[in-house]
């Protein structure tokens, strides 16, 4: 349903809400190494990513895989890994 952000300089400040735009949760983040991008798994069988300067989804992935439990990014972010509920895993060419 909802995540918050917040910046690791400015703790104190309110944090960025980041809203699914359906009623499933998330179920896992992760941020590309950029920083310029939020990936976000849900219950809804995706994967989003979040441009972080809009807070807008930028992209949406979708695969007959199942729910998505999981998302990495490799160190030098060309790579994303994403992991499902019936223990399948799909890796792509992030092409951002």
């Amino acid at each position: 349903m909802s995540a918050f952000v917040y910046s690791t300089s400015k703790l104190r400040r309110t944090p960025q809400v980041v809203r699914n735009d359906n009623k499933k949760h998330f179920t896992a983040v992760a941020f590309h190494p950029s920083g310029r991008f939020l990936a976000a798994t849900s219950n809804d069988e995706t994967v989003k990513l979040y441009d972080t300067t809009t807070w807008e989804v930028a992209r949406t992935f979708t695969w007959d895989i199942g729910r998505m439990r999981s998302i990495a990014f490799s160190p030098d972010g060309t790579l994303a890994a994403a992991g499902s509920d019936k223990g399948k895993v799909v890796v792509w060419d992030v092409d951002l």
